[in-house]
């Protein structure tokens, strides 16, 4: 089985970059929470959507990443995931005024890493 890691291509200008989400109270919640391969449980002020607003302005991409490269979906592209991994991906609808956009939330960890052949230092995120 292949292996694939999505990268932004830097000659797509004009898209938007996600800010961290907030809840409708305003508070935020940490974009790192949707990296690191776990269910994501936080509820919302009041059960609502959580809410999330650019950074950078621009248009909305298919798929795009926000801080600490959350992955951020259309809502067809976060249904397709769905369809084809149900039991390792969880889509969380945001609130955005254009178009329905999802956080994409990898809930399965795969180490694919041949740790043998790989050149290289690893880098190592400091969560807080």
């Amino acid at each position: 089985m292949d292996y694939y890691r999505i990268v932004t291509d830097p000659g797509a200008v004009g898209g938007w970059f996600p800010a961290e989400p907030t809840c409708r109270d305003g508070s935020e919640v940490d974009a790192r929470t949707f990296t690191r391969c776990e269910e994501y449980r936080g509820v919302s002020t009041h059960g609502a959507p959580l809410s999330l607003a650019a950074a950078r302005e621009g248009w909305p991409m298919p798929i795009t990443f926000g801080p600490f490269d959350m992955p951020v979906v259309l809502g067809v592209v976060g249904r397709k995931f769905l369809d084809a991994a149900p039991d390792d991906v969880q889509v969380v609808a945001v609130d955005i005024s254009q178009v329905q956009v999802m956080i994409l939330n990898v809930s399965k960890y795969v180490n694919c890493i041949n740790e043998e052949r790989t050149l290289g230092e690893k880098w190592r995120a400091h969560l807080s």
